[in-house]
């Protein structure tokens, strides 16, 4: 059971970790429905070992730096299966071959881009449902992406249905007001997973940038503010997510879920309709507008905090 009044929630404990269900349900699908090749196994392995850790530190709680350190041995298990982000698309030319830049380049990327991505989610996780709703808006997108006569991948679409699938299923019991919460069992799964089929897709990261885009470009605007305050980048109860501060200003759960989900949508509907320079100028609008929409946020929240101060 979690602990509500170690983070103000003023309700009843509720069933943690939930995230056990889905974990299960897509590693019996990747046993049932796959072939036994290098990098299915590879990838079964790593989030079974990213499933462990995080069931542990959801049950006792584990150094920061520990758990990252079996997040990167995860990753390590994926990319030595085969599992590697070779190229990026190149707007102006030809696609930037990652091993013709530096042999170790494709490596660390695709292990910075794993490890990453599964925190984001992780992160996302302040609001019921928030992480299963985006992982399975992601896995949609992802599938239907494969689907299109350009791309074609049939194996690759049934993996991103089948785990989006899963993700809403879990939806249907964390959603606010939920009867099961996540944990980061679910939540760090959920990311690798995504980030893991990007890459399966033949590097699809610009589809998941965009259609998860919000919840990244929140990301990295808690760790520079963190940076800038001197403390702990990737650790904190200092309520400075997105999701933290609509909540400060009296939004529900409901009413988050559905900006998240909505705007994920809609990103991702854009995404497939736009080639490589119309996505780039995608993102560079949507984090313009996020940078706008957060300081202007935060300027609101930083007013309600002082109001309420002086009126005590």
């Amino acid at each position: 059971m979690d602990n509500p009044k170690k983070y103000g929630h003023k309700r009843l404990p509720i069933p943690l970790p939930g995230g056990v269900a889905p974990v299960l349900s897509f590693l019996i699908a990747l046993l049932l429905f796959f072939p036994k090749e290098p990098k299915y196994l590879g990838f079964f392995v790593a989030i079974v070992l990213i499933a462990l850790v995080s069931f542990w530190d959801d049950r006792k709680g584990l150094s920061p730096l520990f758990r990252l350190g079996i997040h990167i041995i995860a990753a390590g298990i994926a990319v030595v299966s085969g599992l590697q982000i070779e190229y990026l698309s190149n707007p102006f030319g030809a696609p930037l071959h990652l091993a013709h830049i530096a042999p170790f380049l494709p490596i660390a990327i695709t292990i910075i881009w794993l490890v990453g991505f599964a925190n984001v989610l992780n992160w996302l996780d302040g609001v019921p449902g928030l992480s299963a709703a985006s992982a399975m808006a992601a896995g949609v997108f992802l599938g239907v992406l494969s689907l299109t006569p350009l791309v074609s991948q049939d194996e690759v679409a049934r993996l991103s249905f089948i785990f989006a699938a899963s993700a809403a299923g879990f939806l249907l019991f964390n959603a606010p007001p939920p009867k099961m919460l996540l944990g980061d069992t679910g939540a760090m799964m959920f990311g690798f997973v995504i980030a893991s089929i990007s890459v399966f897709s033949g590097g699809k990261m610009a589809t998941v940038f965009i259609v998860l885009s919000v919840p990244m470009l929140d990301a990295l605007y808690v760790i520079f503010r963190r940076i800038v305050a001197r403390k702990n980048p990737f650790h904190g109860q200092d309520n400075l997510h997105l999701h933290d501060r609509l909540d400060s200003l009296g939004f529900s759960s409901r009413e988050i879920l559905f900006f998240f989900l909505s705007i994920s949508i809609s990103l991702g509907w854009l995404s497939l309709q736009l080639e490589t320079t119309g996505k780039i100028i995608l993102v560079l609008s949507t984090g313009v507008l996020f940078l706008l929409f957060s300081f202007l946020l935060e300027k609101i929240t930083n007013r309600k905090y002082l109001s309420k101060k002086n009126d005590e």
